[in-house]
């Protein structure tokens, strides 16, 4: 069987989606030497330096397809005129399925070999549906498609697959909840003194820091923790600041301004995997009230790094903590508060919690992640 796997460049700040295509990738190269995998991927600038940035194991059933085309064009031409560009640019390769990590798939006609192909999407959240003011309407109109059009729906959480369920009325058997992993040989406890001094002065990072890593945008909910510190830590713990890890931006500069905190958050622009390491390490509370989530990694990632976190009691988020994080109603700045006031307060709590989320970790890895979905390959294949 030749599976065809959608993928992008991964430039040097790496999150999300390109995370997941990556690190599947990477882990059924590990186990399975039996399939055919191409992958694919199309871009048109920079091509020559983003070819080099798309990654693909270098071992005999593993290929790569980069066609040189805008994705501007393709965006037109496969996913608002429907027409099967991606199944003519893929016609050589004579593939059994076609994966793509996000929610969009191709368009393929009945009559071509590639059209044969089975369609495998991974939907990590709905919250297109939940939330649709969030989103343009070309994406919500791709994202449905991509859904309805499926043989089979990879998902992060149980919380997305009964969310899949409710909105699009699919049955269960359609759906294969497979959590993420997690890379403990990048992201872990940092011993290094030295090396956290360095990370401490390169980003400006104050003494005592509470942290939340974006993207910052309206669903991270940033804005209800910036109002649970200006009325009620900072009164308390006025030596305690704020280190926002993403790009700034108008929507977190008024708010910001709103609540008269310019001397007391730090925005550090978005930041690569090897410096949010220590970013996690140096932080006293990972503050994470998220309104929605269809995973949470960066959750996951702080609590590998043993950062204590208090994070929401909704969506997801509750199946990724289990009982290593403080969960909080995210619409209450009194409950996100007393949270974040508890674990600064009390060392045994934030030693608990720091362990705990070191354990709880350790059941999320990218070899089952990789596993899971070889045996969904293999069911198509049969």
């Amino acid at each position: 069987m030749k599976i065809a796997i959608e993928s992008s460049p991964q430039l040097e700040v790496k999150r999300g989606i390109g995370i997941y295509t990556e690190n599947l990738v990477r882990y059924l190269a590990k186990i399975d030497m039996e399939n055919e995998y191409v992958i694919f991927s199309w871009f048109f600038r920079d091509y020559e330096k983003k070819l080099k940035m798309l990654y693909c194991p270098e071992q005999k059933n593993f290929s790569m397809t980069a066609k040189r085309f805008p994705d501007s064009l393709m965006t037109v031409l496969e996913w608002k005129l429907h027409l099967p560009v991606i199944q003519n640019l893929l016609k050589k390769e004579n593939i059994g399925i076609y994966h793509s990590p996000g929610p969009r798939l191709p368009h393929f006609s009945e009559d071509s070999k590639t059209g044969k192909a089975r369609k495998i999407a991974t939907i990590h959240d709905v919250i297109h549906e939940i939330h649709p003011e969030w989103f343009s309407p070309h994406f919500i109109k791709t994202a449905r498609e991509a859904i309805k059009s499926a043989d089979f729906i990879i998902t992060d959480s149980v919380n997305s697959k009964h969310d899949l369920i409710k909105y699009y009325a699919l049955s269960e058997e359609k759906i294969k909840v497979i959590p993420l992993g997690i890379d403990r040989n990048i992201f872990k406890k940092i011993e290094d003194k030295e090396s956290l001094k360095h990370l401490r002065v390169k980003y400006g990072l104050p003494h005592n820091y509470f942290l939340c890593v974006g993207p910052i945008e309206p669903r991270k909910n940033i804005e209800n923790f910036l109002a649970a510190y200006s009325k009620i830590i900072k009164p308390k713990m006025p030596e305690h600041k704020i280190v926002l890890v993403g790009r700034k931006n108008a929507y977190i500069e008024e708010i910001i301004n709103r609540h008269n905190l310019s001397e007391d958050v730090i925005i550090t622009g978005v930041v690569g995997q090897n410096d949010i390491v220590g970013i996690y390490n140096l932080a006293a509370v990972l503050v994470h009230p998220s309104l929605y989530e269809g995973f949470g990694m960066q959750v996951l990632e702080a609590m590998t790094c043993g950062c204590p976190v208090v994070t929401s009691d909704s969506s997801s988020l509750p199946e990724l903590a289990g009982d290593a994080c403080l969960l909080v109603n995210p619409h209450s700045i009194e409950e996100i508060a007393d949270a974040v006031y508890r674990i600064v307060s009390d060392e045994k709590l934030r030693t608990f919690l720091s362990d705990k989320g070191l354990k709880r970790a350790k059941n999320f890895k990218w070899e089952d992640t990789a596993r899971q979905t070889l045996e969904i390959y293999r069911k198509y294949a049969s």
